[in-house]
């Protein structure tokens, strides 16, 4: 499998996760304060088959939320390894943005790093020693809180929509990408061996339509489903 391939699907994974993993320790119907805290693990599925896990986490550092997800995954002969970090204010403002993707394939290692800093719709990005500087035709936000804030001051209420557009250069250098996150209402589902009551989310960032993520009565993330280049993966909470 193409490297670019492998780095293209785990891209993709990396910024579903922040959002639906960010949901995470919100018990719906109430509302918290402050966006949750902690750290949280998941594995990863492709087609039903193990290919890897996720790991996130979300701090208050100073004036700023930090949150760090990795996915290391395994695509037919590539390992890949991305990791993103995400600083933003408390209120949602982007201050910084660090991404690195090594895939490891054949004994050979590819290492990429990227760094984005923002002074309103300015994006200076930094690649691989590399910077160039960008201003945005549009207002946006990172794949942080902001989402997940939403949320939680929607009460997670069935039918509630929230429409956004984030910046990520994994997607686009100079223009950020549309993101829709709906709530569906109630599901049920077997989790292993136990059937569960789930709250469904829906989200759709730029092509990707088909995500499903299904949060326990505690607002827990149980299942995220993506569809995506004629495979099903899957992240299931650890």
């Amino acid at each position: 499998m193409r490297i670019r391939y492998a780095s293209a699907i785990a891209r993709t994974v990396l910024v579903i996760v922040i959002g639906a993993a960010a949901c995470c320790a919100t018990r719906p119907g109430s509302l918290p304060t402050a966006v949750p805290t902690g750290e949280w693990r998941y594995a990863l599925t492709i087609n039903g088959t193990p290919a890897g896990s996720s790991r996130y986490s979300n701090a208050i550092v100073g004036p700023h939320y930090r949150s760090i997800v990795e996915i290391t995954m395994t695509l037919g002969d590539a390992v890949n390894t991305s990791r993103s970090e995400i600083t933003e204010t408390l209120d949602h403002v982007p201050v910084r943005l660090e991404t690195s993707t090594t895939v490891v394939k054949n004994g050979a290692k590819h290492v990429s790093a990227t760094t984005a800093t923002f002074a309103g719709r300015t994006v200076t990005l930094t690649t691989d020693g590399k910077t160039s500087t960008y201003t945005l035709s549009r207002d946006f936000i990172l794949e942080g809180n902001y989402i997940v804030a939403k949320l939680i001051e929607g009460r997670f209420r069935p039918g509630l929509a929230i429409e956004t557009a984030i910046y990520d250069p994994g997607y686009e250098l100079d223009m950020p990408i549309p993101v829709r996150v709906a709530v569906v209402g109630e599901a049920r589902m077997r989790i292993g061996a136990t059937e569960k009551r789930l709250i469904h989310i829906t989200e759709s960032i730029e092509n990707v339509k088909n995500i499903d993520i299904y949060l326990d009565e505690h607002g827990v993330m149980e299942k995220t489903v993506i569809q995506m280049m004629n495979m099903t993966l899957e992240l299931i909470r650890e």
